[in-house]
């Protein structure tokens, strides 16, 4: 789950609340699914798409790129960045078999992929992202 928070909610106390809310939806289980998780990533490439104009006039503003530059460095990579993450996930997800000693058979091993909790990431203040 993708939350965005503005400074007055950061400065004010509204961050924990916003965490909260996170916590919740993750717990709940509905972010473990692969579809959950396609959608969203889904999303961040449609947001790509449709707010392009938007982040390129804030890159022009806050740091003076070209529109190209913006799609080139920001827009177009992140986009495709989203795409890339969304084609490989069910292969990342997928358990990796491994073999057992003789003295450990029949028994089977494997490593399980699973979402353990929320993250917090903290970029730039003046970021169009």
């Amino acid at each position: 789950m993708t939350v965005q928070i503005t400074n007055d909610q950061a400065t004010d106390g509204g961050a924990a609340g916003v965490l909260a809310d996170v916590r919740q939806a993750f717990n709940s289980g509905r972010t473990r699914s692969l579809t959950w998780r396609s959608e969203q990533l889904r999303a961040v490439e449609r947001m790509c798409e449709e707010r392009e104009p938007e982040i390129a006039e804030a890159l022009a503003k806050d740091l003076g790129r070209t529109s190209f530059e913006a799609w080139l460095g920001d827009i177009g990579s992140t986009e495709a960045e989203a795409a890339f993450a969304r084609k490989h996930l069910k292969k990342w997800v997928k358990p990796q078999r491994y073999g057992l000693p003789l003295a450990q058979l029949p028994g089977k091993a494997w490593v399980q992929f699973d979402p353990l909790g929320v993250i917090l990431v903290i970029g730039p203040w003046n970021y169009p992202f």
